[in-house]
């Protein structure tokens, strides 16, 4: 959810927005859509036909998202990831720090979460990938063992659950967003 404005997904397929209302970013839309993410600027979805729609400000490209199908999405602020139904990842938005960057082709994700400046995935092993902005050690202080079940980027951090429950976190710990409990 973005910071100004959310949207959410009704039974029907359907997308209600709320919020500030600037650039079309809180317009409802009738899908049928199966899964929607919003950034503060934007919203993207995945149509049923599993290709992507955006809508919002464009200032950046970050409303133009690549063609072809899509299993899962995120979006930030200035951009968007998506995990295609082949397993690799797509990005669009503005490129600043690599955010926009792809993974190698030659890796395959189950889910991607964007941050402001970085993102990260599980990949299809389970094991974790960054890429973008390292700094705050966003990216490089990834664990790099261990497999995992979901991840979800902050700003400047991201959190992630092992296999077992327990969640790591990391990147910056200015107000202890990587203190995470021990496991759920």
């Amino acid at each position: 959810m973005g910071d100004w404005h959310g949207c959410g997904l009704k039974t029907d397929g359907s997308v209600d927005c709320w919020g500030i209302q600037d650039g079309g970013r809180t317009d409802d839309k009738a899908g049928p859509f199966k899964q929607v993410r919003s950034g503060n600027w934007h919203n993207c979805a995945i149509k049923t036909d599993d290709t992507l729609y955006c809508w919002g400000i464009n200032d950046t490209g970050r409303t133009v998202p690549p063609a072809g199908t899509f299993e899962q999405i995120d979006v930030a602020d200035w951009h968007g990831c998506g995990v295609r139904t082949n397993g690799t990842v797509d990005c669009w938005g503005k490129p600043d720090a690599g955010r926009t960057d792809d993974p190698p082709s030659s890796m395959t994700f189950k889910q991607v979460t964007t941050g402001n400046w970085h993102n990260c995935g599980i990949k299809t092993d389970g094991t974790l990938y960054c890429w973008g902005s390292n700094d705050d050690g966003r990216v490089s202080d990834m664990p790099t063992t261990g497999t995992y079940t979901y991840i979800d980027a902050g700003d400047r951090h991201t959190c992630a659950i092992r296999s077992d429950g327990h969640v790591v976190c990391w990147g910056t710990n200015s107000s202890g967003q990587c203190n995470a409990p021990y496991s759920y």
